[in-house]
């Protein structure tokens, strides 16, 4: 029996200052009909087995999309051409290629501990640098707790 080896593109959701309206399976149909458009039949029949939407979170606009390896480099290049899902306008830009789910939510840890530590540089008001540091310091604690398997990526859901 052979193991199926697979990639997890962790992809950021970037719109106009709004949350992403849209839901999972939203996005899965609007880049399998990518997929088709701009790699045809052999495209859409590399990645149909495999092509699954793990994660998405509309708070941070982080998606984990899982894809066979080999194919992974399809979708990257497919999410560059994808600009607008369900009618919500849309820029999709990939920050991490991981070989497993544990490997993209540590990236994922370390990606949103470098967007609080510039968004307390950015703080004007001392409001509005408590809210920041207490969310510096819940994510420092849930990377020591290191329990992976419970973690909420939410990290950012605090400074909103």
């Amino acid at each position: 029996m052979v193991r199926f080896k697979n990639r997890y593109l962790v992809c950021e959701v970037m719109t106009d200052g709004r949350k992403p309206e849209f839901t999972q399976m939203d996005f899965l149909h609007c880049l399998k009909d990518a997929v088709s458009k701009y790699h045809g039949d052999y495209g859409t029949g590399s990645i149909m087995t495999s092509l699954f939407v793990k994660y998405f979170n509309q708070e941070t606009g982080i998606i984990i999309v899982r894809v066979k390896r080999g194919c992974h480099l399809m979708i990257q290049s497919t999410l560059t051409f994808i600009t607008k899902v369900k009618d919500c306008e849309v820029l999709l830009h990939t920050i991490h290629i991981g070989g497993t789910l544990k490997s993209c939510q540590k990236f994922l840890i370390r990606y949103h501990q470098k967007q609080l530590a510039t968004s307390l540089k950015q703080c004007k008001t001392k409001e509005e640098k408590t809210v920041v540091g207490k969310a510096v310091r819940r994510s420092d604690a849930i990377v020591k707790a290191s329990n992976l398997k419970k973690l909420e990526l939410n990290i950012l859901s605090d400074v909103t």
